[in-house]
């Protein structure tokens, strides 16, 4: 009889702590661990609990956002369905521009304001944000043989071409590297960047002070820009442009609107 009244009293226990143990709610984590809890409440951004073993006065609190589920230890499910966060704004990876200065300036000989070149480019940012190849076209509209021309010197020494109005065309082509900013997420209105470029063309060489004829060039030039964002599709763009071979023989700045798309 005593016998069986021990064995009566082992099956109770375990039977208890069993009860004790399937009584416990299960919290399912997003990192895939599972926690034994007892849940006291739930708000819109907190789950408070209580850890079975320790002190009943001690609450513990964890965000909703690591939690993927709860089983309670009736049998419910609770899911926790992520949170739509807000997409992040993504600058555009094309640009097609004009710059107003070599387009509608003529300072080599006089300041006059008209369409004296056509000055467009087009830019494509890489996937990594940080990077971009672009290419730039000028086709001078100045029917005027006797504006001022290139003395065909390799360094700055008696002339500085402060625009591009000696040449009859160009095309660059280059790649621009923008220094503060690694991705493709718009974190302001303004993006700076700097590029190196090869350019060719046919410009205006001085024969005699009074003789131009033609000739071929070849230059690498160096930019460093800029680009404020009117809008998500208008840009203001502004920078200079240096001529690295020939030394410092060009040196235009550039002012325009570019269009993101």
């Amino acid at each position: 009889m005593k016998t069986f009244k021990l064995i009566n009293v082992f099956f109770s226990a375990v039977l208890f702590i069993h009860g004790s143990i399937s009584a416990q709610d299960l919290l399912y984590k997003k990192d895939s661990t599972i926690l034994k809890a007892d849940i006291v409440s739930a708000d819109q951004k907190t789950v408070t609990y209580k850890t079975p073993g320790q002190s009943m006065d001690i609450l513990h609190y964890m965000s909703k956002t690591v939690i993927d589920s709860i089983i309670f230890n009736d049998g419910r499910t609770l899911r926790f369905q992520n949170q739509e966060l807000p997409l992040q704004q993504e600058i555009k990876r094309n640009y097609f521009g004009i710059d107003f200065f070599n387009t509608f300036f003529n300072i080599e000989v006089d300041f006059i304001i008209g369409l004296n070149n056509l000055h467009l480019s087009y830019e494509r940012i890489f996937a990594t944000g940080d990077k971009s190849l672009w290419v730039e076209l000028l086709f001078n509209l100045n029917s005027d043989e006797n504006t001022y021309g290139w003395d065909g010197s390799l360094i700055f020494l008696n002339d500085l071409h402060f625009s591009y109005d000696s040449y009859y065309f160009f095309t660059k082509v280059g790649f621009n590297y923008y220094p503060f900013n690694y991705s493709l997420i718009k974190t302001g209105n303004f993006r700076s960047f700097t590029g190196v470029s090869l350019m060719v063309g046919s410009i205006k060489k001085d024969v005699f002070s009074d003789l131009i004829s033609k000739a071929f060039i070849a230059s690498v030039v160096w930019n460093i820009d800029g680009r404020w964002y009117l809008s998500d599709v208008i840009q203001v763009s502004f920078g200079t442009e240096l001529s690295v071979f020939p030394f410092l023989v060009f040196c235009s700045p550039e002012i325009g609107l570019s269009i993101g798309f």
